[in-house]
């Protein structure tokens, strides 16, 4: 089962009360490789929201015994294809600030 943390609750709240349509495209591609993730349409640009092992403000299960409830420290990576470059470590209201500002 994928966790979805704290911050991605909050950032699918804020896309609810905007009336912004978001799919959980979340992922298990092995057991302990699980990626939570939010895919949604802003102004016409695919957005991606992810959080799990392997992103930036994830967890990288780098440590042997490394525990993904444990070590995710919780942050999300947001991802707009036009631009190609992830930027990480954000909190959801970053997150929704990022993409205004970027796709105002």
């Amino acid at each position: 089962m994928i966790e979805i943390c704290d911050e991605m609750k909050k950032l699918r709240k804020m896309l609810d009360d905007k009336k912004i349509e978001w799919v959980d495209a979340s992922e298990e591609m092995r057991e302990w490789v699980k990626i939570a993730r939010t895919h949604f349409t802003y102004k016409g640009f695919d957005v991606s929201v992810v959080n799990g092992f392997g992103t930036y403000g994830g967890w990288s299960g780098a440590n042997i015994g490394a525990d993904e409830e444990k070590d995710n420290l919780g942050l999300l990576e947001v991802y707009i294809p036009y631009f190609g470059v992830p930027c990480g470590w954000l909190k959801a209201e970053e997150v929704m600030r990022f993409i205004e500002e970027k796709l105002g």
